[in-house]
């Protein structure tokens, strides 16, 4: 009897155990992820208009590579294929083993080099700060490097604007080349120095609901803040990697009388990053909103120069840094 009831409860812990994994599994299952990615992404993500993405064409390539029977490695890789579609450098896709590179917009390692760049300038002014450097390159030309904008450089631009404004120098070049991105925030900020009063610059566009034309406009009025750069001439030099909201500053800038860019068309406008965690535990983010200026044009496009030029390899072999002579001779 005993033996009875042993075996017996063997067996429904086998059978519960089976239960366990029949009503678990398809929730993890590679098909139930695939298809809450494409449902994330469909409902989510803010650019698919904008970038004139077709989304149907590109489920029914991916759709079926993915079953049950594949790996958990290949799965990864098919969605980091699919979101690599979207050409977006804020989508990506994080996993406990892997992240997926982001879209690149270009290789710029060989178009600028710092120690290049840095020959041009006589000597450091009164203000460093971590991704800012600001440099004399003559008498009448300030140079200002961002690597990044912070959403905290507010006070650190106070004291480099009201140092710019009161110096004998005329002309300021600002370098976003080197730029990783930012904050909206801080780009707008950045520009309150330039303007004379509150100005109507655009709108951030956000997802609001789950359908394609679910949108909401919020526009960006931004203020004017002393001290005012605006009576300096102002050069910025961009390249295929002056993205995200360099990309935003160098679109608002653009529209001011006393701006010149130089360089190249910038990388795309980007967004804010909506994360969301798949059923297996991976992470993906996308563009939950993007930038619309004043004028209407995406900075999905990226911002074209008033003056085109790029540097070349063999240029900075000879350690010439010609975008920057351009913007000096300007």
């Amino acid at each position: 009897m005993k033996r009875s009831i042993a075996i017996l409860f063997v067996c429904l812990v086998i059978v519960l155990q089976s239960c366990s994994k029949e009503f678990a599994s398809p929730k993890n299952s590679n098909i139930s992820v695939f298809d809450e990615l494409l449902q994330f992404l469909e409902e989510n993500y803010a650019l698919f208009e904008v970038k004139q993405i077709d989304w149907e064409l590109i489920k029914a390539h991916y759709r079926p590579q993915v079953s049950n029977l594949i790996s958990q490695d290949s799965l990864f890789f098919i969605c980091q294929n699919l979101i690599g579609e979207l050409k977006d450098g804020q989508a990506s896709l994080t996993s406990e083993l892997y992240t997926s590179i982001p879209y690149s917009l270009g290789n710029y390692d060989y178009k600028f080099k710092r120690e290049v760049t840095f020959s041009y300038t006589k000597q450091k002014l009164r203000f460093f700060n971590i991704g800012t450097w600001a440099e004399a390159i003559n008498d009448t030309t300030a140079y200002v490097l961002h690597d990044f904008l912070y959403a905290d450089d507010g006070n650190n631009w106070q004291n480099l604007a009201n140092y710019l404004s009161h110096g004998s120098r005329k002309k300021i070049i600002l370098d976003l080349r080197y730029a990783g991105g930012g904050t909206p925030e801080a780009a707008f900020s950045l520009v309150s120095h330039f303007i004379l009063r509150t100005t109507n610059v655009g709108s951030m566009v956000h997802k609001s609901g789950k359908g394609p034309q679910d949108f909401k406009k919020v526009p960006v009025a931004i203020p004017s803040i002393w001290p005012y750069l605006g009576h300096k001439k102002i050069v910025i030099l961009t390249s295929e990697h002056t993205f995200n909201a360099e990309t935003y500053f160098a679109a608002i800038m653009q529209t001011l009388p006393n701006v010149t860019i130089i360089g190249e068309t910038t990388g795309p406008g980007g967004g804010i990053k909506q994360p969301y965690e798949l059923p297996n535990g991976w992470i993906v983010d996308v563009s939950s909103n993007y930038f619309l200026p004043a004028n209407g044009q995406h900075t999905e496009d990226g911002i074209r120069p008033d003056i085109e030029i790029s540097n070349t390899a063999l240029d900075l072999q000879n350690k010439r840094d010609r975008m920057l002579e351009r913007a000096i001779a300007y």
